[in-house]
């Protein structure tokens, strides 16, 4: 089968022609732990860039490719075999946005993200589709940017920061 371009909502919608539908992602067992959240120095500082560019692309800037994701598709459920890391990342940025803007709704298709590698995991997606952000609201940079941002409260922004305001 040929690939195709797509965004992480569009793998949801109906693909004409000879290309199957996806219903649901899961993360199959071969896969490692999700590796941006790790709490080191240089972890922080590749999550810090690539937050940069995807915060750019939500305000308005060039869409952003994240590569190529590949893996099969059994019934309607794809598995992927690379890119596990970009769709968990952008599974919780769509939850955090459409949390954000009271507009999550838990029968959205691209709520329908799970993982095979461990029960407590797959709990945790299906849980969070449920429930909306209830926590302090993160600073909003001015100019949209991670390191160098005026937060809408004055202060300087930064990734672990929260707004007083």
């Amino acid at each position: 089968m040929k690939g195709f371009l797509t965004s992480y909502a569009g793998m949801f919608e109906p693909r004409p022609g000879d290309v199957p539908g996806t219903d649901s992602i899961e993360i199959p067992l071969i896969q490692r732990d999700y590796a941006q959240g790790r709490p080191s120095a240089w972890v922080g500082e590749i999550r810090a860039d690539f937050l940069e560019v995807l915060l750019d692309a939500v305000a308005g800037g060039e869409p952003v490719g994240l590569d190529f994701v590949y893996g099969k598709i059994e019934g309607s459920t794809f598995h992927p075999l690379d890119g596990q890391q970009r769709l968990t990342t952008l599974f919780l940025l769509h939850w955090y946005f459409a949390s954000a803007a009271g507009e999550l709704r838990p029968d959205a298709a691209w709520t329908r993200f799970s993982y095979a590698t461990r029960a407590s995991a797959r709990l945790f997606c299906q849980r969070l589709a449920l429930n909306r952000y209830l926590g302090t609201r993160p600073c909003r940079p001015r100019g949209l940017s991670i390191r160098r941002g005026t937060c809408t409260c004055g202060e300087p922004t930064r990734p672990s920061r929260r707004c007083s305001s």
